[in-house]
């Protein structure tokens, strides 16, 4: 039991590994997103 306990720990980890990644990842990308978009406006 101790094992599969183990394995709900690091799943959890690794989740929130990925969510970190992820919005890190979008944060970075949102100021090249921006320029073009000045292109446009009026």
């Amino acid at each position: 039991m101790a094992e599969g306990g183990l394995c709900y720990i690091l799943d959890g980890i690794l989740i929130i590994y990925g969510i970190v990644l992820t919005v890190l990842y979008c944060r970075l990308r949102q100021p090249t997103e921006e320029k073009p978009e000045g292109i446009y406006q009026i």
